[in-house]
C-alpha cells in the first residue's frame, strides 16, 4: 500500500541524502535551502514523498512556483524539481504518480500549469509527454572551442557587484524582456535568483548590456544575457565565448526557449542539445498553447 506525504516535517536531511544517492554529488544544506526553500511570489515550494508499508519512503519530488508575465498578462506555473526514485523502486510508476500528485498540488494552489525542464533524451520527458504535456522545444547551446577574430567584437568588462550595479542589471533585464513572456521578479527576488547563488557569479558588461556567468562542471553557464536585437545577441555571444576561453579555458553554455536565438548560435558554430519545457494543465481548462506561451523567454538563471 502506497501513500503520499505532503510537506513532511524534519525530512530535509534524508531528502538530501536520497537526492545524492540517486544523482551523485547533488549538494547539501545550502543547495536545498536555495533550491527548495526560497520563496518567489506568493507560493512556497511543496515537497512530496511516496512511501509504502514494506520499504518506507521510496521516491520524492518538489513543486516550486513562479509567475510568467507579458505586459498586462500574467499567470502562475508550478515547476517539477528535485525528483528522485530510489533504485529498488524504479520502473514501478513512481514518476508518473508524482506528476499526477504535482498536478493536484498546482490545482489546490489555483496554479493552472505544471511544467518541467527536460532534455530530449531524458526518460522523464517521455513520461511527461505520455501524461499529456505540451512539449515546448528548448535548446542547450555550447560554444565552439575557437576564438572569434572579427574586429568588431567588443571586449567584455568585468563589473564588481554593488547595489547600483544590481539595480542596473535588473532594470536592463526588465527593459529588454518586457515584450516577451518571461519570469516575473521583484528586485529582491531577481537578486536572490540570479546573483545571490550557491556558486559565485561573474558580471560582464558589454556595451550597454550585461551577462551574468556561473561556473558549471565543464563549461561557463550564461545565466542572463540582455540584448535589444538579434544582431547584438550574435555579437555578444561571440564576445562571451572569447572571454570564457581566454579567461576560464572553457566553453560557454547558453539555454533558450527561442528558436531564432538557437539558430543564430548554430550559425556561428554552437552545438545544440535539444530539450523541452513541458507544460501540463492542472485545472482542466482548454488551452491553445502556441498562443498562451508565444514568445516564451526563459533564461538559464530562471531554472532551479
Amino acid at each position: 500500500m502506497e501513500k503520499f506525504v505532503i510537506n513532511p516535517k524534519g525530512y530535509r536531511e534524508e531528502y538530501i541524502s536520497n537526492l545524492n544517492a540517486c544523482f551523485g554529488h547533488w549538494g547539501g544544506d545550502a543547495e536545498y535551502k536555495w533550491g527548495l526553500e526560497r520563496q518567489i511570489g506568493k507560493h512556497t515550494t511543496d515537497i512530496m514523498l511516496i512511501e509504502n508499508e514494506e520499504d518506507g519512503v521510496i521516491a520524492g519530488s518538489a513543486v516550486s512556483y513562479r509567475k510568467l508575465s507579458r505586459g498586462n498578462t500574467s499567470f502562475d506555473i508550478g515547476i517539477m524539481t528535485g525528483s528522485w526514485t530510489l533504485p529498488a523502486a524504479r520502473r514501478k510508476g513512481c514518476f508518473t504518480k508524482m506528476i499526477n500528485c504535482s498536478k493536484e498540488l498546482c490545482k489546490d494552489n489555483q496554479v493552472p500549469f505544471l511544467t518541467a525542464f527536460v532534455t530530449e533524451t531524458n526518460a522523464s520527458s517521455r513520461r511527461l509527454e505520455s501524461e499529456g504535456s505540451y512539449m515546448f522545444p528548448t535548446s542547450h547551446l555550447f560554444s565552439p572551442e575557437k576564438v572569434y577574430n572579427e574586429k568588431d567584437i567588443p571586449a567584455p568588462e568585468v563589473v564588481v557587484r554593488n547595489q547600483d550595479v544590481d539595480r542596473q542589471i535588473f532594470s536592463r533585464a526588465m527593459e529588454t524582456q518586457k515584450e516577451l513572456l518571461s519570469f516575473s521578479y521583484s528586485f529582491e527576488e531577481f537578486r536572490s535568483q540570479y546573483l545571490d547563488r550557491i556558486k559565485q557569479t561573474t558580471i560582464l558588461k558589454i556595451e550597454d548590456d550585461y551577462a551574468i556567468l556561473e561556473n558549471g562542471q565543464n563549461e561557463i553557464k550564461i545565466l542572463l544575457l540582455t540584448f535589444l536585437n538579434n544582431n547584438d545577441f550574435l555579437v555578444y555571444q561571440k564576445a562571451i565565448g572569447n572571454w570564457c576561453l581566454k579567461n576560464r579555458g572553457r566553453k560557454s553554455f547558453f539555454f533558450t526557449t527561442r528558436n531564432e536565438l538557437a539558430s543564430i548560435c548554430e550559425e556561428i558554430g554552437f552545438n545544440n542539445v535539444s530539450g523541452y519545457f513541458t507544460i501540463l494543465e492542472s485545472m482542466g481548462d482548454a488551452t491553445e498553447y502556441n498562443k498562451k506561451f508565444a514568445d516564451l523567454h526563459i533564461n538559464m538563471g530562471d531554472k532551479m
